[in-house]
């Protein structure tokens, strides 16, 4: 899987050729963990011709006080937690049995904005680090709101701490993180994950099978761009 990066962020245009896809995620969704799988598989089968760039989407910001209020009457947090192992048994994943029991991050924000550090940083290492972010929570239970967690995790794929600890500083990284969450605002994405193709004439949200993934890319790599509006 190829991923472009500009020198001013993860925004670039889309290539002669290929498709590009504006991949709107919040760390902490598990239906993002699940859909992990369909972009790797992606990715292995188009290679080249996707250019597939990771943004982030505001969904678990406050996620407590969020999980609180949505499901309170089902039973709070510990039955959000059986609904999240219940999800990934669907898929065949195992997640972690103290996620959302003993080991509640209080926001996806931090995660957020070491993401974005590390595509200032190194964009080659972003796909590496969000898999290793969200595979720290999912699968090992740490606390991904937790910037020393994060740092370790960053530094874990070869990502040069003292870089990300600047971005986050000087704030760069905040800067594409607000950008990202605009956009997906503009967009009026509904959630995490949303696939945008097409510059936003497509999006595609949710739990989205890998067949009508396939068959939307296929769709636009085979015909002009021309054809894409008729008005």
């Amino acid at each position: 899987m190829r991923l472009l990066i500009s020198d001013k962020g993860n925004h670039m245009t889309e290539s002669s050729g290929t498709v590009k896809i504006d991949y709107y995620t919040d760390v902490l969704c598990i239906w993002a963990w699940i859909a992990q799988l369909r972009v790797n598989a992606l990715g292995k089968e188009f290679g080249s011709r996707i250019d597939i760039i990771y943004r982030c989407v505001n969904v678990f910001g406050d996620a407590l006080n969020k999980l609180d209020q949505l499901w309170q009457s089902r039973g709070g947090r510990e039955a959000y937690a059986a609904h999240v192992h219940e999800v990934a048994g669907l898929f065949d994943l195992t997640v972690h049995p103290d996620i959302w029991k003993e080991i509640s991050p209080c926001s996806s924000l931090n995660a957020h904005l070491v993401i974005q550090a590390v595509a200032l940083t190194s964009p080659a290492h972003l796909s590496r680090t969000l898999f290793a972010i969200r595979e720290a929570f999912f699968v090992s239970a740490k606390d991904i709101s937790d910037f020393d967690t994060l740092i370790e995790i960053v530094s874990g794929v070869g990502v040069a701490a003292e870089d990300v600890r600047r971005h986050l500083g000087s704030g760069g990284a905040a800067a594409l993180v607000m950008a990202d969450y605009q956009q997906a605002e503009t967009l009026k994405l509904r959630g995490s994950p949303s696939f945008v193709l097409n510059e936003g004439r497509q999006i595609l949200f949710g739990n989205v099978g890998y067949r009508v993934l396939h068959a939307n890319i296929e769709e636009l790599l085979n015909k002009p761009a021309a054809e894409a509006s008729w008005c």
